[in-house]
Formats: C-alpha cells, sequence, structure tokens
C-alpha cells in the first residue's frame, strides 16, 4: 500500500511548483478548537477529517510547501488497491485568472504526461464548492496492472488545496475524489476589507 502513496507525490510536486509561481509557504496547522472560531477578513480555513476510520488509513506529510495527508485504504474496504492524498498550499491569489487557471491546469497534466501517465480526461477548469478549480484524469501503468487518478485543484480564498484518487478500478478512483471533495470542509472570511480614507 506505500506506494499508492508515492504514485502521487509527482502530481502533487507538480502542483505545489505550478500553483506556487511565486514563493511558497506551507499554510499554518490549525490549532485543536481552531477551525470553529471567528474568522478575519482575508483569511481561509480548510479541514478535511478521516470521515470513515473503518477504511481508510490517514497519515500525514508535511513538506516546505505544502502540508498533506495520505489516506490509503484498509486491505478488502476498497473493490482494489486505493489511495487518497490531499495537500493544501497557500495561493497565491484569490481570484485566479481563467485562463492563468486552465495554463497551471495544463501544465500539471503534462508534467504528469512526462512522468508516463496517459491523459484520459484533458485538463478543464470550473469552480468546485463555489471556488475556481480545475481537474484532469489520466491513466498509469505500473508493475503490469493500471491505475486510474483522479485529480480537483481548488482555489478556495487565500488557500489552495489538491485532491487526487488513485485506484486500480476506474470506478472506484472517481467515486473517492467525489467523497473527499465533499469532506473539505472550507470557511472564508472574504477579502481583506481596505482602509477607508
Amino acid at each position: 500500500m506505500p506506494q499508492i502513496i508515492k504514485i502521487g507525490a509527482a502530481a502533487l510536486l507538480a502542483l505545489a511548483l505550478g500553483a506556487c509561481q511565486t514563493t511558497a509557504t506551507k499554510p499554518k496547522r490549525l490549532a485543536e478548537g481552531e477551525f470553529e472560531t471567528a474568522i478575519r477578513p482575508g483569511e481561509t480555513r480548510l479541514r478535511l477529517q478521516n470521515f470513515d476510520r473503518e477504511k481508510w488509513q490517514s497519515r500525514g506529510i508535511d513538506t516546505l510547501s505544502a502540508a498533506r495527508t495520505a489516506f490509503v485504504c484498509r486491505p478488502l474496504a476498497c473493490p482494489a488497491p486505493s489511495g487518497v492524498i490531499y495537500a493544501r498550499l497557500n495561493s497565491p491569489t484569490r481570484k485566479p485568472d481563467p485562463q492563468a487557471l486552465l495554463n497551471l491546469a495544463q501544465s500539471v497534466a503534462d508534467k504528469a504526461a512526462q512522468e508516463g501517465a496517459t491523459i484520459t480526461a484533458a485538463p478543464r477548469t470550473g469552480t468546485t464548492k463555489g471556488f475556481p478549480s480545475f481537474n484532469f484524469a489520466y491513466t498509469k501503468q505500473r508493475d503490469g496492472k493500471t491505475e486510474f487518478g483522479r485529480s480537483t485543484s481548488v482555489f478556495a480564498g487565500s488557500l489552495a488545496f489538491n485532491i487526487l484518487s488513485i485506484s486500480q478500478n476506474e470506478a472506484a478512483a472517481g467515486r473517492h475524489l467525489d467523497e473527499f471533495l465533499r469532506a473539505v470542509e472550507i470557511v472564508d472570511g472574504g477579502p481583506r476589507r481596505t482602509a477607508s480614507r
């Protein structure tokens, strides 16, 4: 199962490098109970809790630019080996330009293709949970088996997050992505207020 975690590392690295065209800084980790406290303008909070501990094992992986959690499906709990990686980053802007977002989506997909993936659903932009987003899908051959990858990146206020679902079962890859997207909680304080004169 640790191999599932390795599968998504390249895609997450591409996201981290692409989403942070400016200098990247890791978002701060929320203290216990902080998610529910009053939020200031310009601030965004994200939370993803393990919604099914009987099915998913989770562990955090922090890098210099991103806070990540890997979820691995327990043996026999999914129709095929499956994993989901959730990464949080600081967003370079609250309002990504649509063309810049599409360019970023294409560069992330191109990076995955350079590493042996076959893009099966071209990058598309849209909205997810009311925020600008992009998604794409791919397959990759590993040790004689086909891995199905589904990726969605969301630019939620001052933060961005990516969910990458990987499975050897195509339907499960899509279903797991949808389940984890539904489980992400977002609280946004809106843009910073400008000082009045």
